[in-house]
Formats: structure tokens, sequence, C-alpha cells
């Protein structure tokens, strides 16, 4: 018996190259036809017996020091023929669904196949029933003699086996029937039309009793996977056709954000749509990415916009308003680093609860992360031994570390008792020998003390309380004595690090005006202050607890990825760029 994977239909001898040392035409379109799916060396192909239907039965044959599959050249080649026959035919090569759907078939998805007739047995005949329709991308080829072929079909990611045999279809000669489906490739979209039938091995599938159709075609040879990350991250749309590492992964996002979305739903929180774009950009000390609109303009000027860093303050005016819980998903955009886990472009979530206290909104966020947990492993059991490390960490009680009490413990060196002069912080850097950049402010060095002392000491999940006042300007404070004896001002927040990376910062809102228009100014930089914001909190903002969750990093962690593009559909910006 002569072996190809090739198995097309070529009107006339192609000149194409590397084609010519393929079989000719007529057997191509006679021949024997076998399967294409390589197992190391063993090829699946398909046994010719003289029984009916399901006497042919699939089994492997190894082949030694001989490849079987076409090579890169000849793959692409073999497409570039069958482009050329699909549209020089004629035919319409992306027909509109109607037209190609019988008048006397019901239409069902393949899910909805396989949970109608999941409990149906093996017998001779398919099960008698009206005809059904079935539609979907083709997973694998494997064709059997002329007249025998079984398809893998995929629908909303499930799969059904499609069995088409000529006996089954009327009016087809052998001939007929190779000409109709030579040219379906791996890939393409069909749609196939018969009865629901269980092969002898057990396989249920629709058993078709007409010629299938072709409803989109692929127009490249689709790969088995793609291992390259390059390649993958160049073609996230090939990436996610291929490998189902990368669709774990989305299936694995959608749930996450859906199940936080329910949680607070649950908890009566009205979820609001907030603007993305206007004319201040506050909520977070970050570099927005400005536009101009020329829509706005009254004098001929184009005014100057910017992508929101973070909705928070337009969910306060939403608490202000009378709206008590409310939360948000969606985009924020910051123009800033991009690195292994900062996306210029990334989703959050941020809840504001009227009459919330600190200790309420840490009681919420144990809850929200043990519950996606427990979500992730029951809808995802790919992730069910991440899951389960996961919950041995996240069951105990969180950790708490506090920020200057810390510090000090383990610097060794009381910090200075001002924490808003720069000159002492400076001074305080080089009794410990850290190295000091000129440029940043009071803020960033209490940041760069945290990164040094206090985030090494949060693998498991761990909550940093008591930050100085000046690195929240939008939180409430008060002052606490430390251990030292020394009066601090702190803020009510805390920020939860996982593994050494911050997932949630939260605090008690600030909701006195005159109090929020010094803390602005003490951190303006030279920009313009929101005044709309302080005048907005002038009608009355109730004692609020606020927070803010990283979906991505949230996501990273669930699915033990290691970059932000792993979780996102399209990569981050770097790779979007490429597509």
């Amino acid at each position: 018996m002569k072996n190809t994977s090739l198995s097309y239909a070529i009107k006339s001898n192609s000149n194409i190259p590397g084609l010519q040392n393929l079989l000719s035409a007529r057997q191509l379109l006679r021949g024997v036809w076998t399967c294409q799916r390589p197992i190391g060396r063993t090829f699946c192909s398909a046994k010719q017996g003289s029984g009916g239907l399901g006497a042919q039965r699939a089994y492997s044959t190894t082949f030694k020091n001989k490849r079987s599959t076409l090579t890169a050249e000849d793959e692409q080649a073999d497409f570039a023929n069958r482009k050329e026959i699909l549209f020089s035919s004629g035919k319409t090569v992306y027909p509109l669904l109607g037209s190609v759907t019988p008048e006397d078939a019901s239409v069902l998805r393949v899910g909805e196949f396989c949970e109608r007739y999941e409990s149906i047995e093996h017998s001779a005949e398919p099960v008698k029933t009206f005809p059904i329709t079935i539609r979907g991308r083709v997973r694998s080829i494997r064709r059997s003699g002329k007249g025998l072929i079984f398809l893998d079909i995929v629908q909303d990611l499930q799969k059904l086996q499609v069995v088409v045999n000529r006996k089954r279809i009327e009016g087809l000669s052998n001939d007929s029937f190779v000409d109709e489906h030579s040219l379906f490739r791996r890939g393409d979209h069909v749609s196939a039309t018969g009865l629901p039938w269980r092969t002898r091995s057990g396989e249920l599938s629709l058993l078709a009793d007409r010629k299938l159709e072709l409803l989109s075609p692929c127009l490249h040879p689709l790969p088995t996977n793609l291992k390259d990350t390059t390649t993958r991250n160049h073609n996230r749309v090939v990436d996610l056709a291929v490998n189902a590492d990368a669709r774990s992964v989305v299936l694995a996002r959608s749930s996450i954000i859906g199940f936080i979305r329910q949680f607070l739903q649950e908890r009566r929180f009205l979820e609001v749509q907030t603007p993305m774009i206007s004319s201040h950009a506050g909520g977070a000390a970050a570099e927005p990415f400005r536009t101009r609109s020329r829509a706005l303009s009254s004098d001929g000027k184009e005014v100057e916009l910017a992508l929101r860093i973070a909705p928070e303050l337009w969910l306060k005016r939403m608490v202000v308003s009378g709206f008590d819980k409310v939360f948000e998903m969606g985009q924020c955009f910051r123009n800033e680093g991009i690195d292994a886990t900062h996306n210029p472009e990334f989703t959050t979530c941020e809840l504001y609860q009227s009459h919330a206290t600190l200790d309420d909104l840490i009681q919420l966020t144990e809850e929200l992360l043990r519950g996606v947990i427990d979500r992730v492993k029951t809808s995802h059991p790919e992730y069910e031994q991440r899951m389960r490390e996961l919950e041995q960490t996240f069951s105990l009680p969180f950790k708490r570390l506090d920020f200057i009490e810390d510090v000090q413990k383990r610097a060794g060196v009381p910090l200075p008792p001002d924490l808003e002069n720069k000159s002492a912080l400076v001074g305080y850097f080089e009794k410990l020998q850290l190295p000091v950049d000129p440029a940043a402010d009071v803020p960033k060095l209490l940041d760069t003390l945290a990164e040094v002392y206090l985030e090494p000491q949060c693998a498991d999940p761990t909550f940093i309380v008591n930050h100085p006042t000046i690195m929240a300007p939008l939180a409430k404070s008060t002052t606490i004595t430390d251990s030292k004896g020394v009066p601090r001002n702190v803020s009510r927040r805390f920020e939860l690090f996982i593994q050494h990376k911050e997932f949630v910062n939260a605090y008690e809102e600030e909701n006195s005006p005159l109090k929020q228009r010094q803390n602005f100014e003490k951190q303006s930089n030279g920009e313009v202050l929101d005044e709309s914001f302080v005048q907005a909190l002038e009608w009355g903002l109730p004692p609020t607890g606020g927070w803010g969750m990283g979906i991505d990093r949230l996501c990273m962690l669930l699915t033990n990825s290691s970059r932000i593009d792993q979780v996102l559909p399209f990569g981050g910006v770097k790779t979007v760029n490429y597509q």
C-alpha cells in the first residue's frame, strides 16, 4: 500500500514547487487516503475492511526511517494549490449560513447535541430522529479508503466526531464523493447534517447523510501546536486556536472575573461604568496617556484630555450621590514601565462601600480570595493542583506587618521622627547604606524601604498596615505611638502582598474636603488640583471604605503564569503591536 498524508483533489497535474515528487493528481483523486496525525514515528492509518458501516477500524502503523508527513514547503504548496482550486471553482467559498442549512434539519450546537444524545448506545443504525445540523471547526480529519471520513468538529470548545460515509449519502458516486470532500482541511469551518450514532468504540458521533458544506476555509496550514514564545506572542490568533494551555488561561480569566462580579452583586454592590477619558486622570500617582479632542474645542484649540489611571475619584462621586455600595471592573492606563508584572493597559476592580471600616475590607478580601480559588478549582480541573497548593496557604489567617514597626525592626535603625522630611529620609538611607535616587520624592523613598524590608517577608498572603500618611493622600489618617515612643501619622490603609507582589490596595477614604485639598496640594508636583472632586466632597461623602485589586495579577497567581502578557488574550502592548 502506498503512503501519503496528502489527501486532496487536484484537477490537473500541478507544477507548484514541492508537489512534483508527490503522488500524481490521478493517484491523489483515486488512491488510498490516510490520516496525517504524527505520534512520534507512529501514524494513524485506516484498515480497509469489507464490512458495512463500522467495519473499518482505526489502527496504528509504525514506519521505520520514513516520513509520512509533508514538509513545511509541501504543506504550503498544498494549501496554495487548494486555494487556487477553491477560488477558481465558481462555488461560493463563504456562503450565507441560511443557504447551506437544510430546511428539514434542526440546528444544534455541539454541546446541545452531546447533552441530548449522551445516553444512546452503539447499534448498527443511527438513532431515528429528524436530521440534525452541526457546525464547527475541523480539528482533525481521518480518511479511510475513498468512501469514509472521520472528522473531529469543535464548537464552543466542545468536540464531536462526524462520520461521513459515501454509502449513506444518496446520489454520490465514489468519484463524486472524492471530488466533494477532498479539499477539506484542518481548521476549516464546516456544516454537517445527519443522525446521532455511537460508534463501536463508544464515541458519540453525528453520522452524516449528506455531503459536508464548507462555511469558511482555513487558508493556511494550521499547526498542531506552537511552542516558540516569540511566534506565539506575535500571532495570538493561531496560538489560541491550537494551544490548549493558552485557551485555558482565557477561560480561567473569564471565570475569575465572573466570580468577582457575582461575589459583589450577591453582597448588593452596584456595578457602574465611569469615564475612561476626561480632563483629569486622578486616583493614583502615575503618568497618564494624554490625547486631544477637536470636538470639544470652542476657540479652534484642541482640548487636552487623559485616559484614566484609576476610576477612584468617579466612584467616590457615586457614593456622594447616594449609591452606597458600588464597584467597577475595567481598563486603566498608565504611561509607565513595562515588565513581567506591569503593562500600560491593565484591568482592575475597585469597590466603595459607605460606613465600612478597614476591618470590613480585610474580611471581604479574605472571603473573596478563598472563594475565587474554590471556583477555579471546581470549574477548571487543569488548575486543580495549583488551587490545592494555594488553598493550603490561603486557609490560614493572613499575616500582618506594621509598616513603621517592621521597617525599624528589620533595618535595625529607628526611622526619623518626621517622615515627611526628605532630607531626614535621605540621611536615614545613608545610615543604612542604601542607594538614593535624587529624583525620588518622599513617598517613593518610603516605597523603597518597603521594597527592601517588608516585601521580602510577604511570600504568603500578608497585609501591610499603618503606612505613613504622606504615602496615601486619599486615605483618612490617625496618630499612633510607635514602640520607640514616637508619635506617627499613619493612614487607615492596607496593602495585600502575595508572593512578594501587591494585589490589593484599600483604605478608609478621606471625606473632609478641607483635608483633601491640603493633601492634594502637598503632592501636586505642579499639576492642576482636581478642584471638581474636592467640590463633590462638599456635598458630603459618608465614612467610606475603598478597595482596589489588579485582575491581571490575580489571574497570573491562579494560573501560575510568570508574565502578565500570558493572561491577556492578545498579550501586552509590546506584542499587540506585532499583531
